[in-house]
């Protein structure tokens, strides 16, 4: 299967890894060469994640020329399945949906987060550019979307539609579309995002 470090974020998941396999007829159905995997840890980003597989698979094809090298290859052949492919990203896809929890839209956030097209919302028709996010333990509740408290120039969101356990993230780093940056009085307490 193929997937992409965003969507494997996006889901939630917790390991990921590298497959080498020979080159056959169809997408991803030769013998497997070698595998490794990855923790994805809660705090990975997409470029993080990158980065990880990135340097596995660099270790991975040394390993592999030595197992060429010494004649001790064992392909192990694939299932032949159908497989998975990604469909292809839209802009849209960024955008933030409030009524969602607040892990799933943590997962987003880290999943678009630099360099890549960020996650996003609109405050007063502006569109702010969602850089990364934190998890927040405190109890917060109201109407999703709403910003119920600004600290240390975080901001404070509810989320979710239980309201009966806390649903906030904290908005830690975010910009105006063109990357400017916010001024620190633009949000206002009890504004709500779109």
């Amino acid at each position: 299967p193929t997937r992409r470090s965003s969507d494997l974020l996006i889901n939630g998941e917790n390991s990921t890894g590298i497959t080498l396999h020979y080159i056959d007829e169809t997408a991803d159905t030769g013998d497997i060469l070698l595998q490794k995997s990855v923790i994805i840890s809660k705090n990975d980003t997409a470029y993080s994640l990158f980065n990880k597989l990135l340097k596995l698979v660099s270790s991975m094809i040394l390993d592999l020329l030595k197992k060429i090298d010494e004649k001790s290859l064992s392909p192990i052949p694939q299932k032949r399945t159908d497989g998975f492919f990604a469909s292809r990203r839209f802009p849209q896809d960024g955008q933030i949906d409030w009524k969602l929890s607040s892990e799933t839209i943590y997962n987003l956030i880290r999943a678009l987060s630099d360099p890549y097209p960020n996650a996003f919302c609109y405050y007063q028709n502006k569109k702010i550019l969602i850089k990364s996010a934190e998890l927040d333990n405190d109890d917060y509740r109201g109407l999703p979307g709403s910003i119920c408290a600004i600290k240390n120039n975080k901001i404070i969101v509810t989320c979710g539609t239980n309201h009966k356990e806390n649903q906030a993230i904290i908005l830690s780093n975010f910009s105006f579309e063109n990357n400017e940056p916010i001024p620190s009085n633009f949000f206002k307490l009890w504004s709500q995002l779109k």
